[in-house]
């Protein structure tokens, strides 16, 4: 924010704040992500169908900004779920770990995404083969 703006936020909150609060201008550390997924599609959805575009798409708002980004974790299920739209059997996730922030003035952005697709090896879905 601007200083404009800071000393607004602060003559505001000089008037509703407790005694012993104190507050301190700091800015958020931004932290990278760089992530390699891979979409396995079910083998009967069409591959040229923009599958990649909405799964990149639902992936980048897993890391956009928002009211509570800051000190946010990103789990690789989040990740994971985003990735999972239609036509998706299921996705692998170039991360081992959760994006975790050291603390409350850090946040993650999604610096570099490369998304890629081949089809299932698994030709039944919703079936259970009886053995």
């Amino acid at each position: 924010i601007t200083s404009v703006e800071w000393d607004n936020v602060k003559a505001y909150m000089k008037r509703r704040k407790h005694a012993a609060v104190r507050l301190v201008r700091h800015d958020p550390t931004k932290l990278y992500a760089d992530l390699q997924i891979t979409l396995i599609l079910k083998v009967d959805v069409d591959a040229n169908k923009d599958i990649i575009a909405e799964a990149e798409s639902a992936v980048r708002d897993v890391f956009a900004r928002k009211h509570d980004t800051l000190g946010k974790r990103i789990a690789i299920s989040d990740i994971f779920d985003a990735a999972k739209v239609e036509g998706v059997d299921y996705v692998f996730i170039d991360a081992h770990d959760d994006f975790i922030c050291p603390d409350v003035t850090h946040y993650y952005e999604l610096r570099n995404l490369v998304v890629s697709s081949r089809y299932s090896e698994r030709s039944l879905y919703g079936e259970r083969t009886r053995l």
